[in-house]
């Protein structure tokens, strides 16, 4: 999905051409980008940047709903984060506040993170232009 979203070849640093980069304000449309998702290189370190992304859905106060690719079953998923909260999988409460994005592994080094908000690593909007 990342690729299909930003081409070919994913970015080192922020997505340039027709994306605008940004942590704050998420509307409906945009992509939320992640990093650490999982170790694209293999190097068993946390150092993976923009592995995953989704496309925005709802926006609720700081609750953002997001379609995104689940690792495990290959599917299209509906999955949350909090901005304001980003450590906490529920509020006082049933709803999920923050989606796993990142599959637990037994050589997942210490630090590891594990939710949506934690992974987070900024929205995109599209500006015009070429990607």
């Amino acid at each position: 999905m990342l690729r299909a979203c930003l081409g070919p070849s994913v970015p080192k640093d922020a997505p340039r051409g027709g994306l605008k980069l940004r942590l704050a304000a998420p509307r409906a449309g945009d992509l939320v980008l992640f990093h650490d998702t999982r170790d694209a290189n293999g190097n068993r370190k946390i150092d993976d940047r923009f592995t995953d992304c989704g496309v925005v859905t709802d926006v609720q106060g700081f609750r953002v709903r997001f379609v995104y690719l689940h690792p495990r079953s290959g599917r299209v998923t509906v999955g949350a984060l909090n901005l304001r909260q980003p450590n906490r999988r529920r509020l006082s409460g049933a709803t999920i506040q923050n989606t796993f994005l990142r599959v637990r592994r037994r050589v997942d080094p210490p630090r590891t993170r594990y939710l949506a908000g934690q992974l987070l690593a900024g929205f995109a909007t599209w500006t015009g232009g070429r990607l």
